[in-house]
């Protein structure tokens, strides 16, 4: 889906998946990861998967222990209203670029959200050390009180990574003899 995000493109797989489950078959695996896994997934951020992929990557964190609420909601770090202050010179263009990015954005509980604002890094990560989920009080422990450009791509960087490995790990016939 993130390679070709139409129903038809997943329709046979996941017709196949339902045959090999119902049969007692092993599952049908992919034989890799296309190179362009990470930029399509990169994509993908204002799609109907993105919202998939916040969550899995809250998962994959090692020290989420519980179940997230599933009315879990998506908090921008640095925040979709723009305040007019200089912000170690971003204008509302530049950071309308860097907004919508995996990199600035968290599966967070609703009540946690609401009480986080609007309001800038160093504001909001007082909020996020009592969230149940391990991304968001991980943020809460950055020495910075700053959320910059560059934290963005960071942040994007390793989201990819932990993604792709995952998958890597998991969907290809190298991930049968780990």
């Amino acid at each position: 889906f993130v390679q070709k995000p139409t129903v038809n493109a997943i329709k046979d797989s996941c017709y196949q998946f339902c045959i090999d489950i119902i049969n007692d078959k092993p599952l049908s695996i992919v034989a890799s990861i296309p190179s362009e896994f990470s930029t399509k997934l990169a994509q993908t951020v204002d799609s109907k998967i993105a919202r998939a992929m916040i969550l899995l990557h809250a998962y994959l964190n090692p020290n989420q222990k519980q179940m997230i609420d599933p009315n879990f909601e998506i908090e921008h770090i640095f925040p979709r209203v723009w305040q007019t202050a200089n912000y170690h010179g971003w204008d509302k263009e530049q950071a309308d670029v860097y907004l919508e990015r995996y990199g600035n954005k968290v599966a967070i509980g609703k009540k946690l959200n609401i009480q986080a604002g609007n309001g800038y890094f160093g504001q909001k990560k007082k909020r996020y050390n009592s969230s149940a989920i391990a991304n968001v009080s991980d943020l809460a422990g950055n020495p910075k009180d700053d959320w910059t450009k560059v934290d963005i791509e960071a942040r994007e960087k390793a989201f990819l990574d932990t993604i792709v490995g995952f998958f890597h790990s998991n969907l290809t016939p190298n991930s049968l003899s780990a």
